[in-house]
C-alpha cells in the first residue's frame, strides 16, 4: 500500500510517501500561485500535490487544531484554507485520515520532534531524506514533519520504550 503523508501549508506542503510503511519519497511541494489564501490558492496547492504524489491509496494530513483566543498563536482563520488543502487532496482518495498535531507529536519542541524522526528511520530512509532537505532548504521542515504524520500513520512513530 502507498500512502501519502502531508503537513499542508498555503504557500507550500511538507509531503512524504511510503510504501509498505517504508519512506520512499518526500518532497516541499511550492503552491504555483504566489501569493493569496483565496480559493483559487488553495485549490493550486492541493493540484500540485496530487499531481507529485500519484499514484498511492491513501492519505493522512495534520488536521490543525484551533484552541480558543487565549491558548492561540496568531489569527486561526489562517489555519483555515490549510484545513481545506488537506481534505481536497484527501477526497482524491477513497481512504484518508486525518491527524490532529498532539496526537503525532504532542507538545515536543520542533528540534526534539525532528530528531525523534530522524531516529525512526532506515539509512535508506534517512538517505531519501536528506536528498529532499538538500532541495527543500529553509521549507525543510515541513518535509520533516510530512515524514513524522507518516511514521505515526504506519505505527513507527511511537516512543520506544526502556523496558515492556
Amino acid at each position: 500500500m502507498r500512502l501519502l503523508a502531508i503537513d499542508p501549508g498555503i504557500r507550500g506542503c511538507g509531503v512524504a510517501v511510503f510504501e509498505d510503511g517504508n519512506l520512499v519519497s518526500c518532497a516541499y511541494v511550492k503552491n504555483p500561485f504566489g501569493a493569496g489564501d483565496d480559493p483559487n490558492a488553495v485549490l493550486g496547492m492541493a493540484h500540485a500535490v496530487t499531481k507529485w504524489s500519484l499514484p498511492v491509496e491513501t492519505c493522512v494530513f495534520e488536521h490543525p487544531r484551533i484552541y480558543t483566543a487565549a491558548k492561540s498563536k496568531g489569527d486561526n482563520n489562517d489555519l483555515m484554507p490549510l484545513v481545506a488543502i488537506g481534505y481536497l487532496v484527501a477526497a482524491r482518495y477513497a481512504v484518508q485520515t486525518r491527524v490532529y498535531p498532539h496526537e503525532w507529536k504532542g507538545q515536543m519542541p520542533k528540534e526534539v520532534c525532528a530528531a525523534r524522526i530522524r531516529n525512526r528511520l532506515t539509512a535508506q530512509e534517512l538517505d531519501v531524506l536528506d536528498r529532499c532537505l538538500t532541495k527543500a532548504g529553509a521549507k525543510g521542515h515541513n518535509t520533516v514533519d510530512a515524514v513524522g504524520i507518516g511514521l505515526h500513520a504506519v505505527g513507527r512513530f511511537s516512543p520506544k520504550k526502556a523496558w515492556e
